[in-house]
């Protein structure tokens, strides 16, 4: 009934296999918790390869001790996305 009223494909999939494995309604949390869990992975790869993206860029341009203060520093590295025209 979720995944109809918010017209997720996503969702309707998850709740599907969840079903075909265990022939419960009652397992809708696991599929939404595993979409939230498959979510928050793609989020974290996509960071990374952002994150990697910006350190080639920076050694490229011999910029190694901003590096580090990209690794500490949140507003510094959200500047430096923008600066490289990552984000």
């Amino acid at each position: 009934m979720i995944s109809a009223m918010v017209a997720s494909s996503e969702l309707k999939d998850y709740l599907k296999r969840v079903d075909e494995k265990n022939g419960d309604e009652e397992n809708m949390c696991l599929a939404i918790t595993e979409l939230i869990q498959d979510g928050r992975k793609e989020g974290l790869a996509e960071g990374e390869k952002l994150f990697a993206d910006l350190v080639v860029r920076l050694e490229a341009d011999g910029r190694s001790k901003d590096i580090s203060k990209c690794a500490t520093d949140q507003q510094f590295r959200e500047q430096m996305f923008i600066m490289y025209g990552l984000k």
